[in-house]
């Protein structure tokens, strides 16, 4: 009997496209186990909740695998529990990295979604398989497997509210294992003029960042596709590609020597297709030659990341990042505009032993080297990462709120009823060396960065200021005292309003806000941008329009009096 299995690496629409790329990773998984059962499967793959919906109102699937991302668990598990109630016999798998570190957390999370039969945790292709065959083994009859009690390699699941769970499932070293989503046509459908292809040509990471789910021991080290699988599925994905984009999701393009060759290749397709022309990587941390190498290869259509997070020598030795070279990251973001590329940074506010003085560094340090963009984050506690553990969290007296998560909410369909949902995460907002009031300060000044200095807008003034000797640093900060000290500046109610509601939009409980975007009315409100918005992009447009209004306005008052 041939068996009806889903994989839905779901996204929201309510807004946006929210997650606009392929279901590259459920792909892989879905292939992995086609392979072994050779037509016993009858697989469907689905990125898009409506294409979910039209695919159940066919009939219901035996398995429903889901994948569980941050941006998506509230939206998967929606249509799990829904699926749960109107077939108890479907077996219900959910994997990802959204998922805690500890037992008595994961037996917590299991218990708080019932409607979940198994959790696979880490890599998914080899622990699914094995899944699978168990339950072939007992006629895909859950209860009656789970009375075995049987240990399943990375597979995690609840029997009378005991947690069982086998030892981590081996890494597939050889990658190629693997069958292509790309070659075998899993992936043509999602060649839609919307997502973004995604390709992974090694897996793993050298660093073990706290704040990171790979920050695992599990993903220390690197495995790699063979150079013919890449280039057959770059060369797959440049024939039929509707979007002038491709996602490397490796954790450091650049830095292997395997890279340059799959760069070579990026530029012969660029020759030849004209694709891709924006190619979207985390670049690698260290071995700057290298990576410089790789960039200069895809003629600038490579951004360069210096995602140092922090420059702080505390912040870094607490997030055991101190084996990154900082002086490397800097060097390769001044080294950007000579090859024409664009660099940007990353920094993390709320990170253990970060301060205003050592967040604002961070900042100032990136505008001195050149930085095009320095995007400013705030620290999740990302379930998978060590961070997020109990005893990080006490270590550092990390205090934390939950907020909506930007455009990704919506109203979706299930059979005949209505529904909505939305996403929620929880940041650091305090820790022993950071108060809420400094985390505050902080975020306005991230705020006179994205006025002042990210887009360029000021670039011509910034260049002659460093013309005269004056750093870009020195200007921001010369710029933002004077906005909150002048009592009559035009920017006042613009900080005003981005203060309120970056304190408002933040909550202790975060069951109130899975509550209420339980509501179509409140969704409503959040998909109409009356609430839930980026506060740092809101205002930026804001100030923009005010500024430039005010400055309009000027003109027109000179002009007048002439």
């Amino acid at each position: 009997m041939v068996r009806r299995i889903s994989f839905a690496d779901l996204t929201h629409t309510g807004q946006l496209v929210a997650s606009n790329t392929f279901p590259y990773g459920v792909c892989l998984v879905a292939a992995y186990a086609e392979r072994y059962f050779d037509g016993a499967l009858d697989i469907f793959v689905c990125k898009y909740p409506s294409d979910f919906s039209e695919y159940l109102d066919q009939g219901i699937p035996h398995i429903a695998c889901f994948s569980n991302y941050s941006w998506n668990c509230s939206l998967a598990y929606a249509f799990a529990r829904r699926l749960k109630q109107i077939a108890p016999d479907t077996v219900v798998i959910f994997g990802g990295p959204n998922y805690p570190l500890t037992l008595d957390e994961q037996r917590r999370f299991l218990e708080q979604h019932q409607a979940i039969d198994f959790y696979i945790q880490f890599e998914g292709e080899r622990a699914l398989l094995a899944l699978l065959k168990e339950l072939e083994s007992c006629d895909w009859n859950v209860q009656v497997f789970k009375q075995t009690h049987r240990p399943i390699p990375s597979v995690h699941y609840l029997v009378h509210g005991t947690l069982i769970h086998g030892e981590h499932a081996g890494r597939i070293t050889q990658l190629d294992e693997i069958p292509s989503p790309y070659l075998t046509g899993r992936c043509d459908k999602f060649f839609d003029g919307v997502l973004i292809p995604m390709l992974q040509t090694n897996r793993g990471c050298p660093f073990r960042c706290t704040f990171c789910t790979e920050g695992q021991d599990y993903y220390n080290k690197v495995h790699c596709y063979s150079s013919r699988r890449v280039i057959d599925d770059l060369t797959y994905i440049a024939e039929r590609a509707t979007v002038p984009d491709l996602i490397i999701v490796d954790s450091n393009f650049g830095m292997f020597k395997e890279d340059v060759a799959v760069a070579r290749y990026l530029s012969e397709l660029q020759h030849v297709y004209g694709w891709p022309r924006y190619i979207h990587v985390s670049t690698g941390k260290n071995n700057k030659e290298r990576v410089l190498e790789v960039a200069e290869l895809v003629k600038g259509a490579m951004s360069f990341s210096a995602t140092i997070q922090s420059s702080d020598p505390r912040v870094l030795q607490n997030i055991k990042r101190s084996n990154i070279s900082i002086d490397q990251l800097i060097t390769v973001a001044k080294n950007a505009g000579r090859i024409g590329a664009n660099s940007y940074s990353e920094i993390i506010l709320g990170l253990p032993g970060d301060s205003v003085s050592a967040h604002r560094h961070s900042i100032l340090s990136m505008a001195d080297a050149d930085v095009n963009v320095i995007r400013m984050y705030q620290l999740m506690m990302l379930p998978g990462s060590e961070l997020a553990r109990p005893e990080c969290r006490q270590r550092y007296r990390m205090k934390t709120r939950f907020r909506v998560m930007p455009r990704n909410f919506g109203c979706y369909r299930f059979a005949h009823e209505q529904f909505a949902c939305g996403e929620i995460e929880e940041i650091c907002v305090a820790n022993d060396t950071l108060s809420f009031s400094d985390y505050v300060t902080c975020r306005e000044f991230n705020l006179t960065v994205e006025l002042f200095y990210n887009g360029g807008v000021f670039e011509e003034l910034i260049q002659f200021l460093k013309w005269k000797n004056v750093r870009p640093s020195q200007f921001l900060e010369a710029v933002h005292e004077h906005i909150l000290t002048e009592a009559s500046s035009v920017l006042t109610e613009i900080y005003t309003g981005f203060r309120r509601e970056t304190i408002h939009a933040l909550s202790l409980s975060p069951e109130e806000l899975l509550d209420q975007l339980a509501d179509p009315r409140a969704v409503q409100q959040y998909i109409s941008e009356e609430k839930g918005n980026n506060e740092l992009f809101k205002y930026r447009a804001l100030g923009f329009f005010i500024i430039w209004t005010h400055c309009t306005m000027r003109r027109f008052r000179l002009l007048k009096a002439y």
